[in-house]
């Protein structure tokens, strides 16, 4: 079953970036060559993490490293909680996959992720937990219909600069407005707490 539904979207940002990312980096650094590892987690380990989660994804790419989708939805979120998503999220997508027949989530291209994301939010009627949030569906279930979206604000300038807070949708496609309860919607302020719903139907 799903965490119950959170009763509104927190308007703060997330949580900061937690002491367990490191082991979480280590588990990605391990795909490298062990001299390059070796310097990815040197980098962290001087805090320098957003330049070892980007020097991560730049080897990825340069040794052609095939990547499972759980360990590039793995880096996504990683990327995310250290706001750097939005300067490597198109290389973590341009990474080489390893062509796995049953993967647990699809990871969504940028122009993908925000068309999507534009017909489920009109699928979000009055009194629904999402309502008034911009939405870009980020991972797709590979076993479901259910998708991880990032939810925003809209500000003079755009979309606000990070996403506020999680959700774990399953949309009904159908492109007008449901009933307050629909689309069920699971809420988390993390990435990771989103990302481990979304992979519960695995198990399910």
């Amino acid at each position: 079953m799903r965490p119950p539904t959170a009763p509104a979207l927190p308007k703060e940002s997330p949580v900061a970036p937690s002491v367990q990312d490191r082991p979480r980096f280590a588990a990605l650094s391990s795909l490298l060559s062990a001299p390059e590892a070796a310097t990815a987690l040197e980098l962290w380990d001087i805090g320098e993490q957003e330049s070892a989660i980007a020097g991560l994804v730049d080897v990825l790419l340069h040794e052609h490293v095939r990547l499972t989708e759980r360990s590039r939805g793995q880096l996504a979120v990683l990327a995310e909680t250290w706001g750097v998503w939005d300067s490597v999220g198109d290389r973590i997508g341009a990474c080489e996959a390893t062509g796995e027949e049953d993967p647990p989530w699809q990871l969504l291209r940028p122009g993908r992720a925000e068309t999507s994301g534009g017909e489920l939010v009109r699928e979000i009627g009055p009194g629904h937990v999402l309502r008034g949030f911009e939405l870009v569906i980020w991972l797709e279930c590979g076993h479901c219909d259910d998708v991880l979206t990032r939810a925003y604000t809209r500000e003079a300038s755009g979309l606000s600069f990070m996403a506020l807070s999680y959700a774990v949708v399953h949309p009904t496609w159908r492109r007008s407005a449901e009933a307050p309860s629909y689309p069920r919607a699971s809420v988390f302020t993390t990435a990771y707490e989103a990302l481990g719903a979304l992979d519960a139907c695995q198990n399910n």
